[in-house]
């Protein structure tokens, strides 16, 4: 079971006070332990069953939990502790010894005051007021044994059973706790709210001071501000910068354009250099033979005229050699676009993949290869 739900009209007094029952520190289950840690850094009131007059481990941890929970509220401030069993004394000397002890060790440990320390009896009063199951009559006995042991720890000779149920101490405890939580607990709860308003006070005027040094109270001036220092921090880090880029160009251009790499280059361009011509070259023949045929037969047609015939065909095979320059022209171009696109792409890549680093360098493709060729 996780969570038990009590519905009772009997705590109607208590409007607005929620109710915890600590699983307890002496379980010996760390579970418990921990579930009565938080519910105790919460609360705004303790109540503890004590037994024993020494102070044990269990009321130890309390006492360091309550305090590690609530850094605004002493623990002496709520903290209320029922001595029980009373009943249970031989004499009333015995019972004052154990009860003096535990308030004498609760004002060393924690300065709590013997008011809220009660002496008294839950079975008692469970049995006076009629409210006692079989089992717990078995253990405590009937009202007459109650009253017996009531009047020899007490001093008192009653048997006023309305006199005999004040003894139980359930209503001297309930009185100094109604007492706290309708007067007393609305300074406590004060004094937490101030305590709290004050961090969040103090917090606040932290944080406008941070922001007041960086940023002014008229906007327009905020945001010149933070433009000017966007722009600083750009320049600092861009000059910083600017010379790795430098360092990064001037390794790839001594790697690239070395003599060796540059005569290795120019080699390699003048052999493709001359595989085009080559190439262009040895078709030129045909086509010249063809456009001579073509001219010939053609003037043929008409009566022959060898000059007219002769300058038609040179014609032609000027202009054939004028394309073929202008083919040659094209590939070189070409072959001269694709080195420049090698340092484009190593320029690209250092300057964050910009694709605008291409057309500032070679400006408009169409015209960069007119001006290759």
């Amino acid at each position: 079971m996780h969570e038990a739900r009590l519905y009772t009209c009997r705590l109607a007094e208590a409007e607005g006070i929620v109710f915890y029952d600590v699983p307890g520190l002496d379980s010996g289950l760390a579970k418990h332990i921990e579930e009565s840690r938080d519910m105790l850094h919460s609360c705004d009131a303790v109540i503890l069953i004590q037994r024993y007059p020494d102070l044990r481990g269990a009321e130890k941890d309390l006492i360091k939990f309550a305090r590690e929970g609530d850094r605004h509220i002493r623990l002496e401030d709520k903290m209320f502790v029922f001595f029980g069993r009373m009943d249970s004394f031989a004499t009333r000397d015995a019972f004052q010894r154990d009860y003096q002890h535990a308030v004498q060790a609760w004002r060393d440990e924690a300065n709590l005051p013997n008011t809220r320390i009660v002496g008294g009896s839950a079975g008692a009063h469970l049995v006076l007021h009629g409210m006692a199951e079989s089992e717990t009559l078995k253990d405590l006995g009937d009202q007459q044994k109650i009253a017996a042991d009531l009047c020899r720890v007490t001093g008192e000779n009653t048997t006023d059973l309305e006199t005999l149920k004040t003894l139980t101490g359930i209503d001297t405890i309930k009185n100094t706790i109604n007492h706290y939580l309708n007067h007393e607990r609305v300074a406590i709860v004060e004094r937490r709210c101030t305590a709290l308003f004050e961090a969040i006070l103090r917090h606040s005027e932290d944080i406008y001071r941070s922001v007041r040094t960086h940023f002014p109270e008229d906007p327009d001036e905020a945001r010149r501000r933070l433009d000017e220092d966007r722009n600083l921090a750009f320049n600092q880090w861009w000059s910083a910068h600017k010379d790795h880029l430098k360092a990064g160009f001037n390794a790839y251009y001594i790697k690239e354009l070395s003599t060796e790499f540059s005569s290795n280059t120019v080699r390699s361009f003048n052999q493709r250099y001359e595989e085009i011509v080559r190439d262009n070259m040895a078709q030129l023949p045909a086509r010249a033979a063809v456009q001579r045929d073509r001219k010939f037969f053609s003037s043929m047609q008409h009566g022959f005229d060898p000059d007219v015939a002769n300058r038609e065909w040179r014609e032609a095979l000027y202009r054939d050699v004028r394309q073929m320059i202008q083919d040659i022209a094209e590939k070189l171009a070409i072959e001269l676009e694709q080195d420049t696109r090698k340092i484009s792409d190593f320029v690209i890549s250092q300057l964050w993949g910009s694709q605008r680093v291409h057309h500032l360098l070679v400006g408009d493709t169409h015209q960069f290869q007119e001006r290759l060729q």
